[in-house]
């Protein structure tokens, strides 16, 4: 693309593995700090230092992590844990850029969900830098044991490059031009399982790059490039299906990434020639802002662990079913207290009642979120009937709560009064 020629030129002097795109992560959890890459100084070599900056979400409290860097350090990706980062040319470090560590040879690297394995990319030919022939490795983090996954003949083969591992560990997803014609700008998405098996095109545009999966591993977004100069950003489902546009400017929008949270993709916008900012917008393409004016390669950091909701004040919208015309009318249960601000929906886990079941079910699980539809019925002779709805919350990062609400269907002006015992199941006849 232009962008990536404009930026290829201002640094010539590095390699090309160097310069190729990171493999960002985009694992589960609480939307954390961004991490990316700036210029940031001239290097001992002469060129084109890039430094390691954190920064919150909105793009405050920007930090240069690697301070007394004098080489290029660039591209990093969170562990999925949130607690350590790996950059080009593998080394990992601590989310304060501290207790840097080397984990052998290789360039784009990326994590696996368990933080005991990193991707990497690397020459075929087991050659430390090569402009192609670049190859998909899986190893240890300390760099031992590395494994090609692809295995090209060796020469001047095909490139696979940015992986990026799936929340569930069962594949990589990755850019290559091996099925188009070797030099060209040709290149698609692929995926493949992390022991080699099962490699598997998704896209059929012959200029697709840059994939990142979504936390909940449903959805890839990657950017695609209609002209071969500048990219937009596009979503589609994880096997390749249901592609669509998100993004449709003038300007190159490229290296997407998913939020931790699932709700937000971030990217690069080149708003001109050489002025790279990291943008923000809802995952429908709405609400897009620049939140760090100067910036490349974002990865979003996952916060864990997650803390669970509180189910111990919870409400039933509404309380009362009246008139009594034996219908079931939907209740929705709220009131859940999350810690981190997560939205807890809830599911029916049981119902019952103070007065006997009818031929049919009083109480249906649905029909929205978070509801259950009970029948506005009593017994005529009786003080009213009460259910009692117990329910599990959720809040989407694996926390959980148990509780109940109370529903009444009054007799008369006076509320219903909870006969219990007797207790029957609402949701059996």
């Amino acid at each position: 693309m232009g962008v990536k020629a404009a930026f290829t030129a201002l640094v010539g002097v590095v390699s090309a593995l160097a310069l190729a795109p990171t493999a960002e992560g985009s694992f589960p959890g609480h939307n954390g700090k961004f991490a990316f890459e700036r210029p940031a100084q001239q290097g001992s070599g002469g060129c084109c230092v890039t430094h390691i900056f954190t920064a919150n979400p909105d793009g405050s409290g920007q930090v240069d992590i690697t301070p007394t860097s004098d080489v290029f350090v660039n591209q990093p990706a969170w562990s999925a844990d949130g607690q350590k980062l790996v950059v080009n040319g593998m080394t990992t470090m601590n989310a304060d850029g501290s207790n840097r560590q080397p984990s052998g040879a290789g360039g784009t690297p990326g994590w696996s969900p368990d933080g005991t394995k990193l991707t990497a990319v690397r020459n075929g030919d087991l050659l430390p830098t090569n402009s192609h022939n670049l190859d998909l490795f899986v190893m240890n983090v300390d760099g031992t044991n590395q494994v090609n996954l692809i295995n090209d003949p060796p020469g001047d083969g095909p490139d696979e490059v940015h992986p990026d591992w799936s929340p569930d560990g069962t594949k990589i997803a990755f850019q290559s031009n091996r099925t188009f014609p070797l030099n060209g700008s040709q290149r698609g998405i692929f995926t493949i399982a992390p022991n080699g098996q099962g490699l598997q095109r998704l896209t059929a545009g012959a200029a697709d790059s840059n994939p990142d999966w979504s936390p909940d591993g449903t959805k890839i977004v990657f950017e695609h490039s209609a002209n071969f100069s500048d990219g937009e950003v596009y979503v589609m489902n994880a096997d390749g299906s249901g592609v669509r546009q998100v993004t449709d400017n003038a300007v190159t929008d490229e290296n997407p990434v998913w939020s931790p949270d699932g709700r937000k993709i971030a990217f690069v916008r080149e708003t001109q020639i050489g002025h790279f900012g990291i943008w923000v917008m809802n995952v429908d393409g709405s609400d897009q802002h620049e939140v760090i004016a100067d910036g490349r390669f974002p990865d979003w950091q996952p916060l864990v662990p997650n803390h669970p909701p509180d189910c111990t004040s919870l409400t039933a919208d509404p309380a009362v079913l009246a008139p009594p015309k034996n219908r079931l009318v939907p209740v929705t249960v709220t009131g859940a207290i999350d810690p981190d601000g997560d939205v807890v929906t809830f599911t029916a886990t049981g119902v019952t009642q103070d007065e006997p079941v009818g031929p049919a079910a009083d109480a249906v699980t649905g029909p929205g979120p978070s509801q259950v539809s009970l029948r506005a019925e009593r017994d005529g002779a009786g003080d009213g009937r009460v259910y009692r709805v117990a329910v599990r919350g959720d809040d989407g990062f694996g926390g959980t709560c148990t509780g109940s609400v109370k529903v009444g269907v009054p007799k008369g002006s006076r509320p219903a009064a909870d006969s219990s015992p007797p207790s029957y199941d609402s949701l059996r006849p």
